[in-house]
Order: C-alpha cells, then sequence, then structure tokens
C-alpha cells in the first residue's frame, strides 16, 4: 500500500520518507499543500489547494471534528471529546464540549450544547439542546429538553417533554410528563401523567370563549362527568 509523505520545515517545504515507500505522486502531493508564514498572528498555516480527505476524525484546536468514539458511519461529534467513549451507538449528534461524552450503545440522541447529555451511556432517542441540559440523565430515553440546565435530577426517567432553562431539581425517574416553564426555572404548567397542572390563572376573551381552557377542577365540578 501506498504511503504518503509528511510535510515539514520552516521556511521550505521538506519531504520526509521514511522505510520502502511509494513515492509515486509526490509532485502533485506537493503542489496541493502550502506553508504559509506570513500570516496575521505570525503562525504556520496549512493551506490546501483543493479538495482534502481525512480518513478519521480530526483535531483543530483541540477540537474534535468527525464521527467519535466507534468511528461509526451516522454519528457526528463535533467538540473536545464529543462522544468520546461511544462503542456501537449510531446515529448520535454531540456537539460541544463534552457532548455524549460518556454515550456507549444509545443511538439516535441529538445533544447541543457544553456537557450536554454529558452522563448518557446507553439511553437512545434523546434530545437535549442547551449548555448542560440532561446532565444528571444516563440509561433514560425518548426524552426531548430544551433550555440551559434544564431536566437535571432525571437519570432513568423518559419519555418527557421538558421547555424552559433551569428545571432542575427532578425526579431521578420522572416519566412520561410535559413541563413548560419560564428561564428562572418556575415550572408555569405541567402534564404529569394523568393531569394537567397550572401555576398560573387561566383567562380567555369573549373572542375565544368558545374554545377556552377548562381545568380540571371546573370538570371535576360538572356531576355528569366525575
Amino acid at each position: 500500500a501506498a504511503k504518503y509523505p509528511t510535510v515539514d520545515g520552516v521556511n521550505a517545504t521538506v519531504v520526509k520518507l521514511t522505510g520502502n515507500q511509494n513515492v509515486s505522486g509526490i509532485k502533485a502531493f506537493l503542489d496541493k499543500i502550502l506553508i504559509n508564514k506570513t500570516n496575521d498572528n505570525g503562525v504556520d498555516r496549512l493551506q490546501v489547494n483543493g479538495s482534502a480527505e481525512i480518513l478519521g476524525d480530526a483535531k483543530i484546536n483541540l477540537i474534535t471534528i468527525g464521527r467519535g468514539g466507534g468511528n461509526l458511519d451516522g454519528n457526528l461529534a463535533m467538540g473536545r471529546v464529543a462522544l468520546f467513549r461511544n462503542t456501537t451507538g449510531s446515529d448520535n449528534i454531540g456537539i460541544g464540549l463534552n457532548s455524549l461524552v460518556n454515550n456507549t450503545t444509545g443511538s439516535q440522541n441529538t445533544s447541543l450544547g457544553v456537557a450536554s447529555a454529558s452522563e448518557f451511556t446507553t439511553g437512545s432517542q434523546n434530545t437535549a439542546i442547551g449548555a448542560f441540559t440532561l446532565l444528571t440523565q444516563n440509561v433514560a430515553s425518548q426524552n426531548t429538553v430544551i433550555g440551559c440546565n434544564a431536566g437535571q435530577g432525571i437519570t432513568s426517567g423518559s419519555k418527557n417533554t421538558i421547555l424552559g432553562a433551569n428545571v432542575r431539581g427532578l425526579s431521578p425517574t420522572l416519566s412520561e410528563n410535559i413541563i413548560l416553564a419560564i428561564g428562572n426555572g418556575a415550572i408555569k404548567a405541567q402534564f404529569d401523567g394523568t393531569d394537567w397542572i397550572f401555576n398560573s390563572k387561566i383567562s380567555a376573551t369573549a373572542a375565544t370563549t368558545a374554545n377556552q381552557v377548562v381545568v380540571k377542577s371546573q370538570l371535576d365540578a360538572l356531576k355528569p362527568y366525575k
């Protein structure tokens, strides 16, 4: 198999060959590469004139761009140690420092934000958007959480939808809930798997009277429906 030469040197381009190498195409290789020392920061810059193919994850200023652990088709890792411990988990997207860093076999997870879903190991079909979202979850599945720090406390609970930043201190096994919160984490509406709970007044104008929201207490007051 052909081995490609490396490029070396400060003020000149030098080809280093080691061992028994196939040197055909060296000129074409050199024609594509330029070490440019004249730039704004005085730092060497590698320029590739044309397309480049890198067979493996790339690191740019310590940021990984590639497939992450397992090198599986369908995975996308962007960020330092994103998807680092992945083994067989597929169709995952981890973007941000430590995003999905501990995922091993979980699949179809989407994690965007610093340390988002960083404790995932085997959970699947989760979506975590925002820094530190679903930070404590490890084996749960089918959770959708949007908001910085949201979903913290859940470890094995599944099938939750949480919208709003700083929704923390949740039950480890919380499941099948819908939570709507404002930015300070105050929950304003929650479906607990059985009932809707509203933590603020519900009102309707004359224009919406025909379709106004009816809360559980009102339904309970109507004996035919009890």
